[in-house]
């Protein structure tokens, strides 16, 4: 689910009287989706809930994150203070060893559904 909807998803929640927060590692699209209280994780895209295999470092996030609830009085988006050097690293590396590998098809505009029939559900509502 792209972020901009989990932000809809969540202003509608708060809305309603039922606390939210969300926790980001991509601040910008964090900005763009405005949530009503969101914690920013400055790790690469993907490691939202911290170091992988690093039950310390998890646990670490996961308290910083849900302290918002606590500690956010204002609607915002506030950094949680953790640094992971080797994890940047670690895609700098991943990213100099695939070069030319990624397959994909460019990003564009157009719909693509995994099954005829969904296709046929979206296009006809």
């Amino acid at each position: 689910m792209c972020h901009q909807t989990v932000c809809l998803i969540a202003r509608h929640l708060e809305s309603a009287g039922l606390p939210t927060l969300i926790m980001g590692s991509g601040l910008d699209i964090l900005q763009a989706g405005k949530p009503p209280r969101a914690r920013f994780l400055n790790y690469p895209l993907g490691f939202e809930a911290g170091q992988p295999f690093n039950e310390e470092n998890q646990l670490a996030v996961l308290a910083a994150a849900i302290s918002g609830f606590d500690d956010m009085t204002e609607p915002g988006i506030e950094p949680v203070n953790f640094n992971w050097e080797q994890g940047w690293q670690m895609i700098s590396d991943r990213d100099k060893h695939s070069a030319g590998s990624d397959l994909r098809s460019e990003r564009d505009a157009t719909p693509r559904y995994q099954t005829l029939r969904d296709k046929e559900l979206a296009e006809g509502s």
